[in-house]
């Protein structure tokens, strides 16, 4: 596996960043994807569905002795293994789509959060950095109307979840770094050529 690490004791202070391999690493996971339309519940409801699937990761990568040594300076019962770099623990995507061609309209709503995932290893002994978990929902429309055209509008990241990374030392969590990406909406026409 490839990480992207940093190192906080270079000789002209400024953090190094670098991309290395490490020897091994073990990755294990499960998921589960359900979909079902909801004309059981009436049928009036028979152009809705929804969907959703959950992931579940376990990932281990091994410290090296050096790292380690440096890692216990600060924290004595630190763990010999870590997670891996860029792998979030769980995956969660849920759905809710209306499909109703009839009348030419097709809209879906879109959700996703996936776990912290380590997102820069520090191999100075300062603690690891942690891309928190960023719920997102976007939202999509689509209108067919007649010859050929249709009307598309998208909405992308409602919730505007801030973009977090944190580490923690000694049970206290600090900002590394944190932003916002905002919200975006379109909206465009479409024709299809046969």
């Amino acid at each position: 596996p490839i990480e992207r690490a940093i190192d906080p004791n270079t000789n002209d202070l400024a953090t190094q960043v670098f991309f290395r391999n490490v020897d091994e690493a073990f990755l294990a996971g499960m998921e589960v994807e359900f979909r079902k339309k909801l004309d059981f519940v009436t049928p009036a409801l028979s152009s809705f569905s929804i969907g959703f699937n959950v992931a579940y990761i376990y990932s281990q990568v091994d410290i090296s002795p050096g790292e380690l040594a440096l890692i216990r300076i600060n924290d004595p019962e630190a763990d010999d293994r870590r997670v891996m770099f860029g792998q979030s623990p769980y995956i969660i995507n849920a759905l809710l789509s209306y499909d109703n061609s009839d009348r030419s309209i097709n809209a879906n709503l879109n959700f996703n959060v996936q776990g912290s995932r380590l997102s820069v290893v520090s191999t100075g002994g300062i603690p690891n950095v942690y891309e928190k978990p960023r719920p997102a929902l976007d939202l999509n429309l689509r209108k067919g109307i007649a010859n050929r055209w249709a009307v598309k509008f998208s909405a992308t990241n409602l919730l505007d979840s801030p973009y977090r990374m944190t580490h923690e030392f000694k049970g206290v969590e600090y900002n590394y770094s944190s932003y916002r990406l905002g919200r975006t909406f379109s909206l465009g026409a479409s024709f299809t050529l046969e």
